[in-house]
């Protein structure tokens, strides 16, 4: 990711606008593909637009959301970016400014997993489910061996 300066702990990663037309784009790569993707961005100096994107394991690109914010401390300098599509496993998120100290930064970062884990509830009533046919099939098999033919 960019430079992961970090002015609280709360900031995931912050661009390095000490190095003047470089520090443009934010990017994030996941161990294993993901569905969806939220974060909120913290614009720095001066007025701009930011996009999120979603790129596939091959590049392409899987979804996009702009925002425009405000400067620094001013109404409106924080904004929420999310995306959703199928499997996309690296991400960036853009400045449209291009000249100057470009500087911003992204928090609250929350995703979802495309191999998402079953539900807990569904699980146990099919373990259920099953203690239950196995019960019954070991009584009748119990009430048949007794049994002289």
């Amino acid at each position: 990711m960019g430079g992961c300066r970090h002015a609280s702990p709360n900031v995931y990663a912050t661009t390095d606008f000490v190095v003047p037309y470089l520090g443009t784009v934010i990017t994030g790569v996941f161990h294993a593909p993901v569905s969806s993707l939220q974060l909120d961005v913290l614009n720095g100096l001066f007025d701009s637009t930011f996009t999120l994107t979603g790129y596939s394991g091959t590049g392409v690109v899987v979804d996009t959301h702009t925002v425009a914010l405000a400067a620094f401390a001013h109404p409106g300098f924080v904004g929420h970016l999310s995306i959703s599509g199928s499997n996309f496993n690296s991400f960036s998120v853009t400045s449209g400014q291009t000249l100057g100290l470009v500087d911003f930064a992204i928090d609250t970062v929350h995703f979802t997993s495309a191999n998402s884990v079953p539900e807990i509830s569904g699980t146990l009533s099919f373990m259920a489910l099953g203690l239950g046919a196995l019960s019954v099939f070991a009584r009748k098999r119990t009430h048949h061996s007794g049994r002289v033919i």
